[in-house]
């Protein structure tokens, strides 16, 4: 009898003790990001990065992370824009400052994933052998305890390029649905005037743009080719520009791909949305100045229009499950 009453009382105490802790350690995960399965919040620095990216070409540095991110929608940027990055700041938490000379080596690229409703989620940026970059979310498998709570996950990475280099990306799975708008190319034309020895060009374009866009940014996917002409022609980059209250925004520093077979020179792009929604795209190129007397003006012009419906903002019920 004496043993059952000693049973009884500890089992009294642990039970009070449980009952007492339940407020505040509920209190705590509601407050404190949960570890274990939570990416923790990270942040690199301008004088890390650049020592880094200077050790290993092709080598990509991580400038910010976490599960915790400030803006609740999705959005992607691949810039090597100050302007753009100093935009990206104001929008994600943890990103170190950079100035202007670190740009001309590296490109930034950064994704918010908007809202989902457990933790586990990740991000993921490869690079394959061609220099494309992949980004892909790694999902938490359904047999795996995560944290019970709304996230929204995050990813910053700094990755080494040459003067003049961009950046081609892809979006994998859910991604490319709730972060990209199609747009296919309705009119285009690209032409040259004779300079240097070189004849003049003229040949249309065709291919299709997918964008996003999220408040002050829009990020264009470029996937053009030639058309009406035997010689393989292509533009294939990403680069996100600012755009103002016209929809009107530039991106500066572009990869010219083989359009016109000449060596790499900076290409130069305005573009302004039309319609009530966005629905038209116009867009603008012109070759930077060389600085080479004589040398041939190359540039073109484009219209685009949207192929499908602006991607649904996903509300945490409304993510993956």
């Amino acid at each position: 009898m004496s043993n059952f009453k000693t049973r009884l009382m500890t089992v009294l105490i642990l039970f009070g003790l449980s009952g007492a802790c339940a407020p505040s350690c509920a209190a705590g995960q509601q407050n404190d990001k949960p570890a274990g399965d939570e990416t923790p919040q990270k942040s690199g620095s301008a004088e890390v990065v650049e020592k880094r990216a200077d050790g290993k070409s092709g080598e990509m540095n991580v400038l910010a992370e976490g599960s915790y991110g400030q803006v609740s929608d999705s959005f992607v940027v691949v810039t090597r824009d100050p302007n753009v990055y100093s935009t990206l700041r104001q929008m994600m938490k943890g990103l170190p400052e950079l100035d202007a000379d670190f740009f001309k080596s590296n490109t930034v690229a950064a994704i918010s994933v908007g809202p989902r409703n457990t933790g586990g989620y990740a991000i993921e940026f490869t690079r394959t052998a061609t220099g494309q970059l992949v980004v892909e979310e790694r999902v938490p498998p359904p047999d795996v305890l995560t944290t019970q709570a709304f996230t929204t996950p995050f990813k910053a990475v700094a990755i080494p390029t040459k003067e003049g280099e961009t950046v081609s990306l892809l979006l994998r799975g859910v991604l490319a649905e709730s972060l990209l708008r199609p747009y296919r190319v309705v009119s285009g034309e690209f032409a040259s005037q004779p300079g240097l020895g070189e004849r003049a060009e003229k040949f249309g374009v065709g291919g299709e743009l997918r964008v996003a866009r999220h408040e002050r940014l829009v990020t264009l996917l470029f996937d053009l080719n030639g058309a009406g002409d035997k010689r393989a022609r292509f533009l294939q980059f990403a680069a996100t520009g600012v755009v103002d209250e016209q929809g009107r925004f530039s991106m500066a520093g572009a990869d010219p791909g083989s359009l016109f077979g000449v060596p790499p020179r900076l290409l130069g792009v305005t573009g302004q949305f039309t319609g009530s929604d966005g629905d038209n795209l116009h867009l603008s190129f012109v070759w930077l100045s060389t600085g080479i007397a004589g040398a041939p003006i190359r540039a073109g012009k484009l219209s685009a229009a949207a192929s499908g419906p602006a991607p649904a903002r996903l509300k945490p019920r409304e993510s993956m499950f």
